[in-house]
């Protein structure tokens, strides 16, 4: 896969990182698991920024955590 070609949406994919780790589906949103998730994919596809793949995954993964915890309260 050409990266120069996916250069313009890793821009993309930079700025809406965010600093707790995860990414917002939206420019200057808020964090979204399923926005999240999406970056991931790519990410990982690409092979682009390991340090924003790590961070993203780890978010994601918390958010399964807390997901199953409040599940297995309620």
């Amino acid at each position: 896969m050409r990266k120069d070609l996916l250069a313009p949406y890793f821009d993309i994919l930079r700025q809406r990182a965010l600093p707790g780790g995860g990414f917002a589906f939206r420019s200057e949103g808020r964090y979204r698991p399923d926005g999240n998730a999406w970056a991931v994919l790519a990410l990982q596809l690409t092979g682009m920024d390991h340090g924003l793949l790590t961070s993203a995954r780890d978010r994601l993964a918390a958010d399964m955590d807390i997901h199953e915890a409040l599940s297995a309260v309620l």
